[in-house]
């Protein structure tokens, strides 16, 4: 009797026979022992369907829906198999009880074993049952129940045709019977698990088919096939992709998250935070509200998702496992090979738990990739949704902290980061873990001398790990501290295009951002040398560790000899930890940029909310109230508001007068809530409205604009639309209301903007309403409209409270209060006429300017086009790409009916598709370009370097073949021998690392500089050259985009991607090569296998390059939109939209994790498909090394079989680098298209240079000028011919589309000559270069814009004037005291944007940079809008005094300015209407005495 037996005698008593007999494997026919078969092969199935029922119980109660409907056929069949089963088991459990009456003593097994099967039966059926009621189409626990329950069932049916045929006979027919007929139900029961019970639930159309797949086609990915054989078929959809699970969802996960941030709120609250006060124990919910503390937003996410990282890391240590288990399988397939004696079923047995194990490793680690993907998904969802909706609420003060740039970076950089370190964390643990088991295998299989020998080397080559990545660490910081400085550079300049072409700054500005772009490369290319260094030591790693290890064995002992079973298995678990050796010196930095990331998120969401105490809401009172108030911008600010006391009754009309910088925007901002009240009270009645100075408009139609999510009420909608004068707009605009509008409004004027701005307000119906100066961007007879229809007593607005923000004076008499502020405190505040009785002061402000301001100050940017758009003919400019057919305004009598007009009314031109060489290839042109740009010479080298590391890599395997050959043969080996073998091993490994990382990588890193440098420069070059049309029609985001995101991918995505692909690709060859050289029948099986592989990958590739186009487009949707309520926040506050625009970016997030959702199921299907054809490899490897295992050596099956092992991984990464390289050469090509923008003129013709003074007169004549904003549209200035003198001022009028702005874009050469010409000083114009043309006039814009930095470097730009010339410029500009007053002065910081200036101190600004620059041509577009009259008349005077030499040209929105011109030019349809001094042309009774009455300024004339 053997062990067994004795060990087993319970399990002998239990069974009435022998447990095991190790006997029956012994021989050619093996076979287990009968008590073995109804015990072990019974319980192992039921004991997992018992083991996992409770959980799955729980999960279907709370994860699934209770969806009853009628029972489908699928789940009758399985309902009416478990039930026979169940019935074949109670018939089997009676005829034992039977037997046991009747005999008295059967074996206890004969009634155990049928009982546990007809309990578990019934457990199966109430499962099948439960799931069909919860909706659960297919169940993993019993697909895995029926399949165990199906392979052990085969074992034992083998063992029964067996026996019938050994003995010819069936000692127990009844049994037999019964469990035949159980078998085939349980084979009937797995089959019918493959298939979906998609009828057993109810179907819904928005659900992915995810859910309603079978278990079976969730875990191979074959649900997703239908999707990419569309895409591979013809382009996709955004509809065609298939829709996140219900719990992937915003909806489902932000609430969740909420909830627990709430909670750790809630427990903090007791911990006062920075201001002093207590995080409130009530809110919605919101992560936003009130300070973080010491509340971790880390321990918050991980309450959060516990359980799936908990799942994910099960997975992962199954993989890890099942890795450690294939070197022993190899090992016991080499010794089989090794032992000619061995039976053959033992070789087909390791051959079928090799190919088992790695199907089943596929399986997990595919499992563990997906939910990692999931984590990724669910985190990026929940923490942009979190940044989202603090931006909604932090005070200004924050906002000076975070800027729109680093709230940007917060939701695109740190919450990928985050979301990023879902597979960090999972290998932190993991990767320990996996060498803690390589070493133990080690000790195993070699022993304590040879395991510490490997552990040691580990050891040592850590601290130089440590230091690389730290290194590295420090680079990545400097070259993104650089890359962050290039990018606010290059949005300021992009946001100042304008500026920078009429004052011909380009090439400056090009070499500011040229500077800061050589100190990113020379840190991209010593991040380079740095990678080299780290690649060097990883792929040195592998051998020497081997090498420690092989010599530790085979030295410490002669009788050690390295054979073919330990080589290999030391060799394959080396290439297991080959993964763990590249992976942990980036784990400690990639967790600590996310840690940081993290860090940044959690202070953004702890910053400062504006308190929502600052504005008592529905008390009883007036609609506004203000007692003692006294605001900031923040509590550690001075106060911009003091001793504010105001009450303001029901239904009137206040205005709010006062010079720049008194408080005026500031106490709407107050009322608003936007201040911190360090004191006082502040009460508002009713909802409110605001209307900002700057008018905010959003990337949507303009019907949208003005219905900001409210219903629509036409009648209502059409009376809003007459009241704030944008019917003939209407008309003009392409599309009518459904026109869409440009980012930031870019096709409309600033009038335009203005009165959407008004009409959205209007059409609002509040109860409060916040004008901010809505009438200064609109013409005098447009705001006498407005003001009588919508503002004024008799308005549409009459019964609501206006507080009214102005500049004008003619409109006080009509309101029912005037409020002056001055220096931040209320001066004076009564009715207009008590005012100007008892206060001479404001009674001689009043009659001084009050002709002055009658209807003037209403700046026409409605008529007078900015510089950037062309108004209303730059949206006709693209009437042929656009569908329109307009022609500028003047004639529209060929125009299409606007019902047509509007099916293609879009403006921004969309971001074409990059297709590369049509779907899934690279077109070999591009390819081309990029290596003429990285150097063809260096390219070549890294071609001969890949080739030379790739024979090192190979011949050191077949080096350890040849030697574990030669230990089979010799028994003893000599010392020296060994030194030899084990020193050309080392070279070899050295020869790697070398080849690889030293010499690869470095000439990388030097062509992929060189390469970035060039595509850069000639981008940069030709993009600044590029005609300002070019950025109307483009958006802004999209070209910062690709000179950050396309930039970085061109910098360190291309160079590498070619490198690895190059060394993948050549691996791949190299490894068929060796294994159907060792067992040259796999030469049978490579070309199915190929045929799976160029199959997949172009559907792979077909679809994927869709899928990250959705990706990339759905990702600048969020960011657009982001940045648009960044733009708009104080807006949106006012109309309380917060909640829709949240529900908005949360539509706009799953619609972006849809597409995410989707390529990362691309990519598991891939995964999938590819790791079965190498587990097909790898079956019929070892299959044909067992059939020619007579032919074959120990050391050549071990070569074979351990270089099979990862030619699933190879081809996997052959076909995502494609897929990266693709994606990176888009990149590539988008770069290199600006090569291709249509530019301007040059910038200097070297032959036709003027004179170094000129223009030294500023004479300008016109001959027969004529213009257009396009080849193939009509002409916008026809035939216009004018003669202006030397010092003559002339102010240029007329009505809307007139030309006035036209013929100053000609001037510049904006736009140029299609007939004519324009002559300066005895120059043709249109000979000479564009700088030399620009640079040599003067000009104020009429957007006042400003760059951040000091305010000296806004004056002076490149530092050519003296800080006595600065000063006098300021003081000229009514500035001086301003900045004198201000801490640095000079050096004062301006903030992103200008937003810690008024719009009229940036207005003053800019009219100083025109006094520094001084010539003898200046050109004047309303340069005093946004100021007051008294203000106003000092610059006018300044102007007529400091450029009273000089000609002016003035665009006349406020006719006021030229009244005293030498002489006006009236434009009308184009043409020179009237051109005579203002006298003449007044008693002339033309058009511009017409202007002038309407005007109301020489009504005393007239």
């Amino acid at each position: 009797m053997n062990r067994s037996w004795e060990g087993g005698s319970s399990l002998d008593q239990f069974c009435g026979s022998q447990f095991w007999n190790a006997a029956l494997l012994d021989s050619a026919d093996p076979d287990v022992t009968s008590c073995f078969h109804q015990t072990v092969l019974v319980w192992v199935p039921c004991v997992l369907l018992w083991t996992g029922a409770p959980l799955y119980l729980r999960r279907l109660r709370t994860h699934s829906k209770v969806v009853r409907s009628d029972m489908s056929r699928i789940h009758l069949a399985k309902i009416t198999l478990t039930a026979l089963m169940l019935l074949l088991t109670l018939v089997d459990l009676l005829t034992a009880v039977s037997e046991l009456t009747s005999h008295g003593d059967i074996p206890a097994v004969r009634i155990v074993r049928p009982l546990h099967l007809a309990l578990t039966m019934a457990l199966a059926g109430t499962l099948l049952q439960y799931e069909a009621e919860r909706g659960v189409p297919s169940s993993g626990l019993l697909f895995t129940f029926w399949l165990l329950t199906s392979l052990c069932g085969t074992v034992t049916a083998r063992s029964q045709i067996r026996q019938a045929v050994m003995q010819e006979s069936v000692e127990d027919q009844f049994r037999s019977m019964m469990f035949w007929l159980y078998f085939i139900m349980t084979v009937m029961q797995l089959i019918l698990s493959t298939v979906s019970d998609v009828t057993g639930f109810t179907r819904d159309q928005t659900r992915s088919p995810e859910e309603s797949s079978s278990f079976l086609s969730r875990i191979t990915f074959w649900w997703f096939t239908p999707l990419l054989m569309l895409g591979y078929k013809r382009p996709l959809k955004s509809t065609d992709l298939y829709p996140l699970k219900e719990e992937d969802t915003s909806q489902q996960l932000v609430p969740k998250f909420y909830h627990l941030w709430r909670k750790d709120l809630s427990s903090s609250q007791d911990v006062p935070s920075k201001e002093g006060f207590k995080v409130p124990p009530k809110d919605e919910g919101d992560p936003s509200k009130g300070k973080a503390g010491t509340v971790s937003l880390f321990t918050a996410l991980f309450r959060c998702f516990w359980p799936l990282v908990t799942v994910t890391a099960l997975f992962q240590t199954v993989t890890i496992i099942l890795g450690l288990a294939a070197p022993q399988i190899l090992k016991l397939l080499m010794g089989f090979t090794k032992d000619k004696e061995e039976h053959q079923w033992k070789g087909y047995l390791y051959t079928a738990l090799l190919a088992a194990l790695s199907v089943v490793y596929c399986l997990a680690d595919t499992q563990f990739h997906k939910r990692c993907k999931t984590l990724n998904l669910r985190l990026k969802t929940v923490l942009t949704s979190a940044v989202y909706k603090k931006s909604l609420t932090v005070t200004s003060e924050a906002r000076k902290t975070f800027t729109v740039g680093s709230i940007t970076n917060l939701m695109s950089v740190d919450v990928q980061r985050v979301a990023d370190t879902c597979y960090d964390l999972q290998f932190a643990w993991s990767v320990p873990f996996r060498m803690a088991g390589s070493l133990y295998c080690l000790w195993n299989v070699l022993g304590m001398t040879a395991a510490l020998s490997g552990a040691t080397a580990c050891v040592l080559l850590f601290p130089f790990y440590s230091w690389m990545v730290s290194k590295m660490k420090e680079l990545e910081r400097t070259l993104m501290e650089h890359k962050d400085s290039r990018i606010k550079l290059m949005n300021e300049v992009l946001n100042g295009i304008k500026v920078l072409k009429l004052y011909a700054w380009e090439l400056s500005f090009k070499a500011k951002i040229d500077d800061i772009r050589a100190k990113e490369l020379k840190a991209i290319q010593r991040l380079g040398y740095t990678h080299a260094g780290l690649a060097f030591t990883w792929n040195v790693t592998t051998p020497l560790v081997s090498f420690a290890i092989f010599a530790a064995y085979v030295l410490s002992d002669e009788k050690n000899v390295l054979d073919a079973e330990i080589a290999f298995v030391v060799h394959s678990l080396m290439e297991g930890l080959q993964f763990a050796f590249a992976v942990l010196p980036h784990l400690y930095n990639n967790i600590l940029q996310a840690k940081v990331s993290l860090s940044r998120i959690e202070d953004f969401l702890g910053q400062d909310e504006l308190n929502p105490d600052n504005v008592q809401r529905a008390e009883p009172g007036p609609p506004i109230s203000v007692q003692d108030g006294t605001f900031s911008w923040g509590s550690k600010e001075e106060p911009i508001l003091k001793d504010i006391n105001l009450s303001i009754p029901e239904g009137a009309l206040v205005a709010v007068i006062g010079q720049i910088g008194s408080g005026k925007s500031s106490l709407l901002s107050a009322l608003l809530g936007e201040m911190e009240k360090t004191n006082g009270r502040v009460s508002v009645k009713g909802s409110t409205a605001y209307v900002s100075q700057q008018p905010w408009i959003q990337n949507a139609t303009l019907r949208d604009n003005i219905l900001f999510d409210s219903p629509m009420n036409r009648c209502r909608y059409d009376e809003v639309l007459d009241s704030c004068a944008l019917g003939p707009d209407l008309e003009m605009l392409s599309g009518g209301d459904l026109t869409e509008i440009g980012e930031k409004g870019i096709n409309l004027s600033g009038g335009q903007k203005q009165r959407v701005s008004l009409a959205r307000a209007v059409y609002s119906g509040a109860d409060v309403y916040y004008l901010d100066d809505p009438l200064s961007a609109v013409d005098p007879h447009v705001g006498r409209h407005i003001f009588d229809h919508v503002v004024g007593p008799n308005g549409l607005l009459k019964n609501k409270t206006r507080l009214l923000v102005t500049h004008g004076t003619s409109f006080l008499p009509q309101c029912d209060r005037v409020i002056v502020l001055q220096d931040g405190r209320i001066w004076l505040m009564g009715d207009f006429k008590t005012l100007v009785d008892q206060n001479r002061e404001f009674a001689e402000y009043i009659r001084t300017y009050t002709n002055m301001a009658e209807g003037e100050s209403y700046t026409n940017m409605a008529e007078g086009e900015s510089y950037t758009n062309g108004l209303r003919r730059r949206l006709q400019g693209e009437s042929k790409d656009l569908g329109q057919d307009q022609n500028g305004g003047q004639d529209q009598s060929q125009q299409t009916p606007v019902e047509e007009q509007r099916k293609e009314s879009k403006l921004m031109q969309e971001e074409e598709d990059d297709d590369i060489g049509g779907l899934g290839g690279i077109k070999l042109s591009v390819l081309r370009d990029y290596i003429k740009s990285f150097g063809v010479g260096l390219f070549t080298c890294l071609c001969l370097l890949n080739c030379g590391h790739l024979i090192a890599n190979k011949y050191s395997v077949i080096w350890l073949s040849d030697w574990t050959n030669d230990s089979a043969t010799n028994d003893t080996l000599s010392i020296n021998r060994n030194y030899l073998l084990l020193g050309g091993y080392a070279a070899l490994g050295l020869m790697q690392g070398r080849a690889c990382a030293l010499l690869k990588h470095v000439c990388v890193s030097e062509g992929a500089v060189l390469a970035a440098k060039r595509v850069h420069d000639k981008a940069l070059h030709h993009l600044l050259r590029g005609p300002l049309q070019f950025f109307d029609v483009t958006p802004l985001g999209r070209i910062i985009n690709r000179f950050s995101q396309e930039v970085e991918r061109v910098d360190r995505g291309i160079g590498g991607m070619i490198m690895h692909g190059i060394f993948c690709v050549l691996l791949s060859f190299s490894t068929l090569f060796i294994v159907s050289f060792s067992t040259p029948l796999f030469v049978v099986m490579l070309l199915p296998i190929a045929h799976l592989y160029f199959y997949m990958q172009r559907y792979f590739n077909a679809t994927i390059q869709q899928l990250r186009r959705f990706q990339s487009k759905s990702s600048t949707l969020i960011h657009t939109h982001f940045s648009e309520t960044l733009q708009g926040v104080s807006t949106i506050r006012a109309f309380n939209r917060c909640t829709q625009f949240v529900q908005q970016n949360r539509a706009r997030v799953d619609e972006h994790q849809t597409a995410f959702h989707s390529s990362g199921n691309a990519e598991l299907w891939l995964k999938v498909g590819l790791d079965m054809a190498g587990s097909a490899a790898t079956l019929f490897a070892a299959l044909f090394v067992v059939l020619g295992r007579e032919s074959l050596s120990p050391g050549t099956v071990g070569l074979s079989i351990s270089s099979v092992l990862h030619i699933d991984g190879i081809l996997t990464a052959i076909i995502h680098i494609i897929g990266r390289m693709e994606r990176n050469m888009v990149a590539f090509m988008r770069m290199e298209e600006y090569a291709e923008t249509p530019a301007e003129a040059d910038w200097i013709v070297e032959d036709h240079r003027p004179p170094d003074h000129w223009p030294t007169e500023g004479k300008i004549s016109l001959s027969s000028y004529q213009t257009r904003y396009r080849e193939g549209l009509d002409l916008v200035i026809k035939d216009i011919t004018v003669n202006i003198n030397s010092g003559e001022k002339i102010g240029i009028v007329g009505r809307t589309g007139a030309g006035k702005s036209s013929l100053v874009l000609a001037l510049f050469r904006i736009i140029e000559a299609a007939g004519g010409e324009i002559v300066i000083d005895g120059v043709n114009i249109s000979d000479i270069g564009l700088h030399d043309l620009r640079s040599r006039i003067t000009v104020i814009p009429q957007d006042p814009v400003v760059f951040s930095g000091t305010l000296r470097v806004n004056l002076d730009p490149f530092e050519k004037h003296t800080d006595a010339e600065i000063w006098r410029a300021l003081d000229l500009s009514h500035l001086k005291d301003f900045v004198t007053g201000l801490d640095k002065q000079l050096d004062h910081q301006v903030s992103e944007g200008g937003t810690n200036l008024s719009v009229g101190q940036r207005q003053l600004v800019c009219l100083a940079r025109a006094l520094l620059r001084k010539s003898k041509l200046l050109v004047l577009d309303e340069a005093t809008a946004s100021v007051d009259p008294e203000t106003d008349a000092l610059i006018q005077a300044t102007i007529r005094a400091q450029f009273a030499d000089c000609t002016v040209l003035t665009i006349a929105h406020r006719l006021n300015t030229i009244m005293d011109s030498t002489r006006i030019l009236v434009l009308d349809g184009g043409k020179v209407a009237e051109f005579d001094t203002p006298e003449n042309l007044i008693s002339s009774k033309g058009i511009f005495s017409s202007m002038v009455q309407d005007a109301g300024l020489a009504k005393a004339e007239c």
